[in-house]
């Protein structure tokens, strides 16, 4: 499966969008994935225990998801830690931002 681009947004406003197995791990927010027939150019995961990195893409999960992920996956495994941050109007503005800036796609 080819690579989706997408971008993390931590809780002090900063992003990333380079190499998934480097991300910093926590205190991220939302993931904006590039989905081609969406609006925007794509869709933003928020809200989520954590996120892991599979197929190419990131996905939302709760606790038990990550378990399964991290016994199930062979090979190499990244890991994004979620809701760290008070759903204030600075977590919904990050979530604003994300839901505005899109891809090029």
């Amino acid at each position: 499966m080819e690579p989706r681009r997408f971008r993390i947004y931590y809780g002090d406003g900063s992003t990333y969008s380079g190499d998934p197995y480097y991300a910093p791990a926590t205190n991220v927010q939302v993931v904006a994935l590039e989905e081609p027939g969406a609006a925007r150019g794509h869709i933003v995961v928020t809200a989520k225990d954590a996120y892991y990195y599979r197929e190419g893409r990131w996905w939302g999960c709760d606790e038990m998801g990550l378990f399964d992920y991290l016994m199930e996956h062979e090979g190499p495994k990244a890991v994004l830690f979620g809701r760290s941050m008070t759903r204030n109007d600075a977590y919904w503005a990050i979530v604003q931002r994300a839901k505005a800036e899109g891809f090029d796609v």
